[in-house]
């Protein structure tokens, strides 16, 4: 599917190109390096509006007649990831890295660590820095947020998040 799709390494020109009549929603980008990840404490509960958004949202899909039944409230990850990253014109970047996976991996390892969450914040970021990355020609998938509306377009790279690295 994305085999004949641009793979973007200068990411002023992926937003210009977000920002053109092509519309780029979802994008391949090579970063040059890889420089660090950061994590930043988020809130810890979801907020009474998002929750509603999303349950309104859930309401919108009629493939189940009682979504209320349905729908159920994950708990939400108290930290964002980012990695911190360069592209071809050398110019520093910044983008969440918003995947499942990494969410996942943080709660398996805040349990193996018994509750300890800086123990497993190490161990993601260090799988994150190494396992993910080390000697791996890495791509991101990037895409920009769905609460800016169908067809709103990222207006800039902190309207951008990472949907997933890939080997």
């Amino acid at each position: 599917m994305l085999e004949n799709a641009p793979v973007y390494n200068d990411f002023e020109q992926l937003i210009i190109d977000n920002k053109s009549d092509r519309g780029i929603l979802l994008a391949t980008f090579k970063p040059s390096a890889i420089i660090r990840m950061e994590i930043v404490e988020d809130d810890r509960e979801w907020s009474a509006e998002k929750l509603e958004k999303v349950k309104l949202r859930s309401k919108q899909n009629k493939l189940f007649e009682d979504n209320d039944k349905v729908f159920s409230v994950v708990s939400k990850l108290p930290y964002k990831f980012k990695y911190v990253f360069t592209d071809v014109t050398g110019r520093e970047r910044t983008l969440t890295i918003n995947d499942w996976e990494i969410g996942a991996l943080f709660w398996k390892e805040e349990k193996r660590f018994g509750g300890d969450e800086a123990k497993a914040l190490e161990s993601v970021k260090h799988m994150y820095l190494t396992q993910h990355i080390k000697d791996r020609d890495v791509h991101f998938f990037c895409g920009h947020h769905p609460i800016l509306g169908q067809h709103e377009r990222a207006k800039s790279v902190h309207d951008h998040w990472c949907v997933h690295t890939a080997p």
